[in-house]
């Protein structure tokens, strides 16, 4: 079989498995079998131009999706790591997979062209059994400390995560995954969920993921995919991002008490949700029992839950800016439109502009690229304390 058909069959599945389609239902779509959909994803049939059309429209792919060679990206090295809930299917992780790729497949486009920002991660060697919640805190220290963050709130997580070299995108990965991460190459990808809609959330859910990099990054596949070890990675993960995001020595100083109200004035300064915060004096061993139980009392007696705190509604949630404002600088500087861009990845608009946060109403025509480079102090961004 030819590498076009391979090609071609490869793209069918990965489109089929980023929209959520078995083989069944996207048949159906198109007025196909599932038979010939199987056979078109291994090889042994090739469509014609219109019944692929019809394929590419109901994946709301471009026809250049299935007929082009994808960019040349980095392998990944890494498991995929995800932050999910128990009840996740294989289709919706699949689907996490496809929409990495693509994050990918984008930054290796933007790459062409800019010096994108150099990876500061001081991640941990040794094997993550051997990790105790010290080692984990100290991680989390040092973390800041290379960032420049000191030990106070940090304004914009995801401004701090992009300035030093990770590459953050969003997609629609339903209610059941709130983000993944993973290495390709030296480079760290993470993809979160554009469903989440509360701040503190996200920014738990990204703390979490770079807790992943840091201190998994010798994982193995086996490690993921068993419960026990699986459910070690996701609590040590948890407990870098608690770390992360309220310092010990900053929680010891600015949390004399539990009072409902002084909780909410916490979150607005920190980002962090009341529950966290709670939950981290726990952890620390400076809140017992007692008083959880009694702070959620509090959040009952006074209409919220679990899943709905005070200033859901009001901190705003944070968007990955970095590849919205390369792509300012390539069309002011190098003559690169977004259109460029897009068609260089073969992506559809929609998929782009999610994964990259590009509005998608800034698309214009622009003439013949060039090689520029990228300041990385233009993405820095200061700590508020």
């Amino acid at each position: 079989m030819s590498g076009e058909i391979d090609t071609l069959g490869l793209r069918i599945q990965e489109g089929r498995e980023a929209r959520l389609l078995t083989q069944v239902e996207l048949a159906g779509r198109v007025g196909l079998t599932r038979a010939t959909i199987s056979a078109y994803e291994k090889g042994l049939r090739t469509p014609g131009i219109e019944t692929l059309s019809r394929i590419a429209t109901t994946l709301q792919l471009p026809l250049a999706y299935f007929r082009s060679d994808r960019p040349s990206r980095e392998p990944r090295n890494t498991p995929i790591s995800y932050r999910r809930k128990s009840r996740a299917s294989l289709g919706r992780l699949r689907r996490v997979e496809k929409y990495e790729e693509w994050l990918a497949d984008t930054h290796a486009v933007f790459s062409k062209y800019l010096a994108l920002p150099k990876v500061n991660l001081c991640f941990v060697d040794d094997e993550y059994e051997e990790l105790d919640s010290d080692r984990i805190e100290d991680s989390a220290a040092k973390l800041r400390s290379a960032w420049g963050m000191g030990i106070g709130p940090v304004s914009d997580l995801t401004a701090f995560a992009e300035a030093n070299g990770i590459v953050i995108g969003k997609a629609d990965l339903d209610q059941d995954v709130d983000g993944a991460s993973d290495w390709r190459g030296e480079r760290p990808f993470v993809v979160l969920n554009s469903r989440i809609k509360s701040c503190v959330r996200q920014r738990f859910s990204l703390a979490h993921e770079i807790g992943h990099l840091v201190l998994h990054r010798l994982a193995d596949e086996t490690d993921f995919e068993r419960q026990e070890h699986h459910k070690l990675l996701e609590d040590q993960a948890n407990l870098f991002a608690q770390a992360f995001l309220f310092p010990m020595r900053a929680y010891s100083r600015e949390v004399p008490n539990l009072r409902f109200d002084y909780l909410v004035e916490l979150k607005r300064r920190w980002k962090v949700s009341m529950q966290a915060i709670v939950m981290r004096g726990k952890t620390l061993g400076i809140v017992d029992e007692t008083r959880v139980g009694y702070f959620y009392r509090q959040l009952s007696e006074r209409g919220f839950s679990r899943t709905y705190e005070p200033l859901d509604d009001e901190l705003q949630v944070e968007n990955p800016a970095i590849f919205s404002r390369a792509a300012e600088l390539l069309e002011k500087e190098g003559g690169i439109s977004l259109l460029d861009l897009i068609d260089d990845t073969v992506l559809s608009t929609q998929d782009f502009c999610m994964l990259t946060g590009i509005d998608p109403d800034r698309l214009t025509e622009g003439p013949t690229a060039k090689i520029i480079m990228l300041d990385r102090g233009a993405f820095t961004r200061t700590t508020k304390s």
